[in-house]
């Protein structure tokens, strides 16, 4: 999936988004307020430059609103419609992450994608429209967007064909029955990991989400910081012999030696 197909596939996902919202946000609002919803959660929610263009344009409806404002409103108010739909701070996450990801797809021009970045977006859209009562085929849709994301990161890089090809049969010499989420079973905090997408970045995990599922993610230590990455990017390291996860004391001591 090239960089153009992937900002259709986005602008796509974002106008699914807007008009999910758009419902989502009315039934919330006008529960809310009956009367003067849209004086009262609304028009003062807004940003200035928001706020000029629904007075210059006589705009009195939720879906004559963009994506941007449509999650201001929706940040503005986070109180009162969490408590009606009984929502947490783990969701409120999710709104704050759908803000920031507008804006970078928004100035992505200059920029060009990191496939770690899409991915990290997709999946937070995800969680963000089923937050919202996103129906059965539009997430279906992006769980599919997201296996073709990952599909692609996992691949191997041009050029590097030998080097994956030896490592690949190294491993399958070493035990010929591993299955291929073999490697992401033996992660654990402390387990010594790389990246898939460039075996030569090797770190140490230092925090882990519970379960092993793809999605699950987790904090490595890796190129003198700390970063975040999902278990589906990582593969364990495994060296002649047995695998060894470190005790966290000896992992403190060597990361900080």
């Amino acid at each position: 999936m090239n960089e153009k197909v992937m900002f259709g596939k986005f602008s796509e996902l974002f106008h699914t988004a807007t008009s999910l919202l758009t419902v989502w946000l009315n039934e919330a609002l006008t529960t809310i307020d009956t009367e003067t919803w849209w004086q009262t959660l609304v028009v003062p929610k807004l940003s200035y430059q928001q706020e000029q263009r629904i007075k210059r344009d006589n705009i009195t409806q939720l879906k004559r609103l963009d994506l941007a404002a449509l999650l201001r409103i929706l940040d503005k108010n986070w109180y009162e419609i969490s408590q009606q739909k009984k929502l947490t701070t783990r969701d409120r996450h999710f709104v704050k992450e759908m803000q920031v990801i507008r804006n970078r797809w928004a100035h992505s021009d200059t920029y060009g994608l990191d496939k770690d970045d899409v991915y990290r977006d997709i999946d937070n859209l995800q969680q963000f429209v089923t937050l919202i009562d996103a129906d059965d085929e539009t997430i279906s849709e992006i769980k599919q967007i997201k296996n073709d994301i990952l599909i692609q990161t996992v691949a191997p890089k041009e050029g590097n064909d030998d080097q994956r090809q030896a490592r690949t049969e190294g491993k399958s010499d070493t035990n010929s029955a591993e299955s291929p989420d073999d490697s992401k079973e033996g992660i654990a905090v402390g387990s010594i990991v790389e990246l898939i997408s460039d075996p030569s970045m090797q770190g140490a995990v230092v925090e882990l989400d519970d379960g092993n599922s793809p999605d699950a993610r987790c904090k490595v230590f890796i190129d003198g910081k700390l970063q975040q990455f999902y278990l589906s990017q990582l593969s364990a390291v495994v060296t002649k012999g047995e695998k060894r996860i470190l005790p966290l004391s000896e992992l403190h001591s060597l990361l900080t030696c």
